[in-house]
């Protein structure tokens, strides 16, 4: 529990920091994403963007993300550790978009590592890729965002590997 509230206080005082920058653009920036799939989109270069919780579930912790020359960092979002207790760093690359039957689809690919060592116990590194098509079509966003998770498990638990797929219409 500790842990948790220092690493939410943490994600906190980095929003802050960014605040100021954030007041000053008043554009819109379009988030890179949806609840909780990934869509193929990345934060500006040298702009940062914070994630909201989005519920108790898998995959939606907060998180923050930095934007890099055609990609982005995403730093503790829990994409890769369902407990959430996990140190995580995520690259996401954008891609040049493609044309799918005359619709313009845009894509990423992402990958990352997600590290726990306790004091006490086995400590635990889960790994993960995965990619994000994105298209606009009539105003509805559509998502499909496949991703294979190499979960080293908690401790004492089994390792796993599985798969999401990620569909997405908002």
């Amino acid at each position: 529990m500790e842990t948790q509230t220092t690493r939410h206080l943490l994600i906190a005082a980095v929003a802050a920091s960014f605040s100021a920058t954030a007041i000053a653009q008043p554009a819109y920036n379009e988030p890179t994403r949806g609840f909780m799939l990934e869509r193929a989109y990345t934060v500006e270069e040298r702009r940062a963007a914070v994630d909201l919780q989005s519920g108790g579930a898998q995959d939606s912790a907060a998180g923050i993300r930095l934007g890099l020359p055609g990609s982005e960092l995403i730093l503790n979002h829990g994409r890769l550790d369902p407990r959430g207790t996990n140190n995580e760093l995520l690259l996401k690359v954008g891609l040049q978009p493609f044309q799918l039957e005359g619709i313009a689809v845009d894509w990423a690919v992402y990958g990352g590592i997600s590290h726990f060592d306790p004091d006490e116990g086995d400590s635990v590194t889960n790994l993960g890729v995965g990619t994000a098509l994105t298209t606009n079509i009539n105003n509805a966003i559509l998502n499909f965002s496949p991703e294979i998770i190499f979960d080293d498990g908690n401790q004492g638990d089994a390792s796993d590997v599985y798969v999401n797929l990620g569909f997405g219409a908002h």
